[in-house]
């Protein structure tokens, strides 16, 4: 048997495994789940908290010996992007670790080779009463052409990055006037009265304010007597006696008073039973009679509702209409009365339901929520607060994607709609920018 030449060895055939590939510098791959724990997974990454896969850099190749096998195992340490400039050194197992190819490093895509020519700078024009005098008798030069610009290259189609509702989202980091990562022009938070005056902190250093007086600062005047006039027409239509707006700030104050307590039974905070040596008894009953306030929790109305629903109007904006006219109220009024600092925090709520609903039924809660990372389902509201004072300034009930294609706000003007933003910024830019600085009066982070 003859041997083989160099060309015909086995092992010169041999493909470089996995080890041999883990040079200081390379790039791999390893799924979120196996570099950070479960619940920052589902935090950051949602419904792909398992399946995400993360771009990393190794650091380092190491070889441990398991003191229960006493066996040899190949790790990879490497440095890995959770997103949002967040890095974190992690040290995996090789068989967790895909470590891309040397010809993948090789050949970059084609879109990171091009250049963004700048536009051609024109020199201002001169005022001719400012330019220089020419002397008497000295020859006129004729003006000497420009060169000819050569006209800018149109750029290839970007990709976007995720398509939503339709709408096309890109990566564009010029877009962006107001640097990223660097300080913010600090402003301090205030709140206009009824008269015209404006309140910061500190303002109610005397105690001059009540605190029904900041109440009724933060909350629509238009929004009592509405909820006033709606409750009475129920509370009529049932035999009770109506209401009045002075009855109805009782009302809501007992509704805030009751957070405060812990109790299983709502009835139980109308007990004149001390809980403890140390607790006195709520005793509710002496601002209010548990009867009435049973009443009135059962004929309260937000919004105005028809006894029918008209045959050209959808169910769930029917339903919707029972809460519409208050959130509608409350961001108009916020957003004359208050300006917030530079600081705004997003977020959204859940405001508990047990009841029946769901866009699938004519009956109940028109949109019913269920979120893994929310202790209970009901309705998502989308919020906006000042992140200095805490103060909520915008309201957003999430509706299904059939009623928020059919409504569109007269007073928000569509902007926490993302399909208007961006019809406006494509259609009219002049426009947007106007939106921009009558509706978000600071940098949103």
């Amino acid at each position: 048997m003859s041997q083989a030449t160099n060309g015909s060895c086995p092992a010169a055939r041999k493909a470089p495994n996995k080890v041999s590939s883990l040079i200081v510098g390379a790039k791999c791959q390893a799924k979120a789940c196996m570099v950070t724990d479960l619940s920052e997974c589902s935090r950051r990454y949602g419904s792909s908290a398992k399946t995400k896969i993360l771009e990393g850099v190794v650091l380092e190749s190491i070889s441990m010996k398991n003191p229960t096998t006493n066996r040899t195992a190949n790790h990879v340490r490497a440095r890995y992007d959770l997103g949002g400039g967040h890095l974190k050194d992690v040290t995996l197992h090789i068989r967790s670790v895909e470590v891309v190819s040397e010809s993948v490093r090789a050949n970059p895509s084609p879109a990171a080779g091009l250049l963004h020519l700048p536009s051609p700078v024109t020199a201002p024009a001169m005022d001719p009463a400012l330019s220089p005098p020419t002397e008497v008798g000295a020859a006129t030069l004729p003006p000497t052409p420009a060169p000819a610009v050569a006209p800018a290259v149109a750029p290839s189609p970007a990709v976007p990055v995720v398509t939503t509702h339709e709408v096309d989202w890109f990566i564009d980091d010029e877009a962006v006037l107001h640097p990223i990562g660097q300080p913010t022009p600090r402003r301090s938070w205030s709140i206009k009265t009824p008269i015209g005056d404006v309140l910061q902190a500190g303002s109610n250093a005397d105690k001059r304010l009540t605190k029904m007086d900041v109440f009724l600062l933060a909350f629509p005047p238009e929004s009592l007597v509405s909820i006033c006039r709606n409750t009475n027409v129920v509370l009529e239509a049932t035999g009770i006696p109506t209401t009045t707006v002075g009855e109805l700030l009782k009302f809501f104050g007992i509704i805030i008073l009751a957070t405060r307590f812990e109790f299983e039974s709502r009835a139980s905070l109308w007990s004149m039973t001390p809980l403890s040596t140390f607790i006195p008894a709520p005793n509710f009953g002496r601002a209010m009679s548990r009867d009435r306030f049973d009443e009135i929790w059962s004929c309260l109305r937000w919004g105005n509702q028809p006894s029918e629903r008209p045959e050209s109007m959808s169910s769930e904006h029917y339903r919707w209409l029972l809460v519409d006219d208050f959130v509608e109220e409350f961001n108009a009024h916020m957003a004359q009365a208050f300006a917030p600092s530079e600081h705004i925090c997003v977020d959204e709520s859940i405001s508990r339901w047990y009841g029946q609903g769901g866009h699938w039924i004519n009956m109940g809660l028109p949109m019913y929520v269920a979120i893994d990372r929310k202790p209970e389902n009901g309705c998502e509201i989308q919020n906006a607060a000042c992140g200095q004072c805490g103060v909520m300034l915008r309201l957003k009930l999430v509706k299904t994607a059939a009623e928020e294609s059919t409504t569109t706000h007269v007073h928000d003007d569509g902007l926490l709609h993302g399909t208007v933003v961006i019809m406006e910024k494509i259609d009219n830019p002049t426009r947007l920018s106007q939106l921009l600085v009558t509706n978000f009066l600071s940098t949103t982070r």
